[in-house]
């Protein structure tokens, strides 16, 4: 289940600063995205946007963003954030080979990505387990 996910374009298009609380449940955890998060979207390069979606087009970009408080605040192994950010594209409506696609994605790539996060933003994603 997700809220309401309210955007504003930040650094020429590029970015988007989360204007309220976002959150997203499962039945194992309750993460928060709050106000003032910057996000990129979805890390998808520009030649398979047709196939998946743009960074902020389409159902990708509500589990995008949970992923990306996810790869900020550290508190999940990475692997299961791949899993998570699966399992969100799946509830928005990917179909299972899109969505198979995004996790082998992230799995392969966004390892550049996961590195201790000297931003001053992990306050801003809380994490609770059930």
């Amino acid at each position: 289940m997700f809220t309401d996910l309210k955007l504003k374009v930040i650094n020429r298009g590029k970015n988007r600063v989360i204007l309220e609380d976002y959150t997203y449940e499962n039945d194992k955890y309750i993460i928060t995205v709050k106000a003032g998060f910057n996000t990129d979207g979805a890390s998808i390069p520009k030649a398979f946007w047709s196939i998946l979606s743009s960074p902020f087009d389409g159902p990708l970009t509500y589990g995008a963003v949970i992923h990306d408080g996810l790869y900020t605040k550290m508190t999940l192994p990475r692997k299961e954030c791949d899993k998570l950010l699966r399992e969100m594209a799946l509830e928005k409506g990917y179909n299972k080979i899109k969505a198979f696609l995004v996790y082998y994605a992230v799995r392969l790539f966004g390892g550049s990505h996961w590195k201790k996060d000297t931003s001053t933003e992990t306050h801003l994603v809380s994490i609770k387990v059930k």
